[in-house]
C-alpha cells in the first residue's frame, strides 16, 4: 500500500494524526510506566539471513553464510592511507575491509539450485551458517537437485561435506567449469604455484572428491545455456575457471557475478584494484572492468558473493569508476 496523507489520518484518526505531527500527543500515565520500563535482557545477534526476489517467475533467495574481513595489505595496488579515506568516505571504521559470503537458491519449476556452498564448518565463528540459514528459508540440503559453483576456493565449496567429509548435498549433480575443474587437481599446478596456495587445493579436493567419487560432477563452459533461462558466462582470471551465471526470464535478468568484487568499499570506485587471491591479477581485472561497465551501460541487476546482504542490486558509472545501488527491500 502507497500511504498518503489521507491514508495516514484515517489509519490513526484524524484528531490523533494531526496531534502527532504537531508533536502534543502524550502518552497515559499507563503507557509512559510502560516505556520507561528496562527490558530484563537485551537480545542480541540478526535474524536468519534469507532474502527472496523474483526474476520473472522464477525465484532466486539469497542465503548468508556469514561475515568475514580482508586485512588490506591483501589488495596489493593499494595504499593504507587510500583504504583508510575509502572507508571513512563510507562511514566505515577504519581497518581490516568488511565483506560477506552469499549463496543464492535459484527455484525453477523442474530443478532446486544453490549457486555456491559457503565456507561450512572451516572458516571460523562468523561463517558456515549456510545449512541452518536454508533451513530458516524453508530448504532441505536434500531436496537440491544441482549445486552451481563459481569457483572452487575454500570459501565457495567448503560446505559441500561436512566435518566428516560426507555430501552435505546428496541429490545433487555439481555443475563447474572445465578448467576450474582440471586446475584443482592438477598436481603440477600445486607443486609449482605457491606454498600459501596448497591448503586451497587439499580444500578443493576434500570438498569436491565425494561428489566426483559419485559421478555427480558435470564440467560446463562459460557461454553455455542450462536450460529454464540459466546460462553461464565466462570470468575468467581469479580463477583460470570463474564463472557468472545469468538468469533470464520475461525481459528481466540478474547476473550473479561471484567474485567480481571482493571489497565493495574498495573495488566499485576502483577495478583495477585487486586481491591477493586472484590468480591471474590481469585477467581478473579486465573481466571486473568489462562486467562492471556491462551492468551499468545495460542497467543489468547484479549480485554477488562478497557484497552487503542481501546483495541484489545495480552498477551506476560514478567518475572514472562505478558505484553500487542497492535493490529497494521488497516486502
Amino acid at each position: 500500500m502507497v500511504f498518503n496523507r489521507r491514508h495516514f489520518l484515517q489509519g490513526v484518526g484524524a484528531a490523533t494524526g494531526l496531534a502527532a505531527i504537531s508533536g502534543i500527543v502524550r502518552p497515559s500515565s499507563a503507557q509512559a510506566n510502560i516505556m520507561m520500563a528496562p527490558h530484563p535482557e537485551m537480545i542480541t545477534g540478526q535474524v536468519p539471513g534469507v532474502y527472496r526476489t523474483k526474476v520473472g517467475p522464477i525465484q532466486v533467495t539469497a542465503i548468508l553464510d556469514g561475515g568475514m574481513k580482508f586485512d588490506p595489505s591483501l589488495f596489493p595496488k593499494t595504499t593504507q592511507a587510500e583504504v583508510v579515506a575509502a572507508q571513512t568516505a563510507a562511514f566505515q571504521a577504519p581497518g581490516p575491509v568488511q565483506a560477506y559470503l552469499n549463496t543464492f537458491v535459484i527455484q525453477t519449476p523442474a530443478k532446486l539450485i544453490l549457486v555456491d556452498s559457503g565456507y561450512g564448518g572451516n572458516g571460523g565463528e562468523t561463517v558456515g551458517r549456510l545449512v541452518s540459514n536454508l533451513k530458516a528459508a524453508g530448504y532441505s540440503p536434500a531436496a537440491f537437485t544441482d549445486i552451481y559453483l563459481t569457483h572452487a576456493h575454500p570459501d565457495h565449496v567448503g560446505g559441500l561435506v561436512d566435518a566428516e567429509g560426507q555430501m552435505v548435498f546428496p541429490s545433487a549433480q555439481i555443475r563447474i567449469n572445465a578448467a576450474e575443474l582440471q586446475f584443482w587437481y592438477d598436481d603440477a599446478a600445486r607443486d609449482g604455484g605457491p606454498e600459501a596456495m596448497k591448503p586451497a587445493f587439499a580444500a578443493a579436493r576434500k570438498a569436491l572428491d565425494p561428489y566426483k567419487k559419485s559421478n555427480r560432477i558435470m564440467v560446463v563452459q562459460g557461454g553455455q545455456d542450462l536450460g529454464e533461462g540459466l546460462s553461464t558466462l565466462d570470468l575468467a582470471g581469479h580463477t583460470p575457471g570463474h564463472m557468472g551465471f545469468r538468469i533470464s526470464s520475461e525481459n528481466e535478468q540478474l547476473l550473479i557475478w561471484g567474485d567480481i568484487i571482493h571489497a565493495p568499499v574498495l573495488q566499485f570506485a576502483h577495478p583495477e584494484w585487486n586481491i591477493a587471491f586472484d590468480i591471474d591479477a590481469a585477467k581478473a581485472a579486465e573481466a571486473r572492468s568489462k562486467i562492471l561497465a556491462e551492468a551499468a551501460t545495460d542497467r543489468v541487476r547484479i549480485a554477488g558473493m562478497h557484497l552487503v546482504f542481501p546483495a541484489f542490486g545495480h552498477v551506476e558509472t560514478a567518475g572514472t569508476g562505478y558505484c553500487f545501488i542497492p535493490q529497494i527491500w521488497e516486502i
